[in-house]
């Protein structure tokens, strides 16, 4: 039996639902409202939606289930609301989990989303992991047709290699991500600029997300399109530099979907590495990313399963 979980997100608590009630085997887990209203008084005493990002969330079915349930996944969207505890438990109990989140490419929040594109459809849905960190299907149909579908926009266009830009690009790493895996971002980021200073005179630049807590107004592509290289932990703001043209370097391997296109070694910060297979890993993102009606019917979890 596949556990789907409710975190109180609207958009997405429906799509786990609905997955829920479309494959055979599966079952929809509601967070316990009366303690979450208990732990986080609401003064018309209503359930709101969303619920707190920092909400420490209770599931009974994941504390109330046994070996004869037959638990063989934890489905559950996100790093926020206490999704940790679920994660938490399937590394216990040795079964696999299943991580949604938004889209590696055209997430309207975090990527250079315009007003005139297409809505984007598409989320992502990893198995023990958080991000595909392989090329795992070159096929180029989905990519072709996500090309068609955003042709207002660039970001899966694939520019030359630029080899003059100036400027050390950082990206800060994920404040939610660090909590789960016990890495302090701040320390994180300091070590590997330590680390790039060691091995380069260049400018260090470091973009953060929400300067001053409001989105960050400087364009993103700005900030890439003159910089030497960039380095991150997981951003997807990487996949939009690689297919700039702008090198990039990882904090740590084993967490960002731009991993076969880096580097780790930040000592090499003078020499980048230049895949020649960039629209090979474009075409296996773009095949990882999946429509809700692709989630819900299962058939997503059933592409994943099969080139995993």
């Amino acid at each position: 039996m596949i556990l789907a979980f409710q975190t109180g997100k609207g958009s997405t608590d429906n799509l786990l639902k609905d997955f829920a009630e479309k494959t055979s085997n599966s079952k929809y887990c509601v967070f316990d409202h009366e303690k979450y209203l208990r732990d986080y008084p609401s003064p018309s005493g209503v359930l709101k939606n969303p619920t707190y990002q920092n909400a420490d969330l209770h599931w009974p079915d994941l504390i109330n289930t046994s070996p004869e349930d037959q638990i063989t996944a934890y489905m559950f969207w996100g790093f926020m609301r206490g999704t940790k505890s679920i994660y938490d438990m399937a590394i216990r109990r040795n079964k696999d989990f299943i991580f949604l989140d938004h889209a590696y490419i055209y997430h309207k929040k975090h990527s250079i989303y315009q007003k005139n594109l297409a809505h984007n459809p598409y989320f992502r849905m990893v198995k023990n992991n958080f991000v595909l960190t392989t090329i795992n299907d070159t096929d180029d149909t989905k990519l072709l047709k996500m090309r068609e579908q955003f042709k207002k926009g660039d970001e899966l266009d694939i520019l030359p290699w630029k080899k003059n830009g100036s400027y050390i690009l950082v990206i800060p790493p994920s404040y939610w991500l660090c909590s789960w895996l016990n890495i302090e971002p701040e320390e994180l980021m300091k070590q590997s600029i330590d680390e790039i200073r060691k091995h380069t005179d260049r400018e260090i630049k470091i973009r953060y997300k929400k300067p001053n807590n409001q989105y960050n107004t400087t364009p993103l592509e700005e900030d890439i399109d003159s910089a030497w290289a960039v380095v991150s932990f997981q951003s997807s703001v990487a996949v939009r530099a690689i297919n700039r043209g702008i090198p990039s370097f990882l904090m740590k391997p084993g967490y960002s979907v731009s991993e076969p296109m880096s580097l780790t070694d930040l000592s090499k910060i003078e020499t980048p590495y230049y895949p020649d297979n960039r629209y090979e890993w474009l075409s296996s993102i773009c095949n990882n990313q999946f429509l809700k009606h692709e989630i819900a019917d299962g058939s997503a979890l059933e592409y994943i399963n099969e080139h995993n």
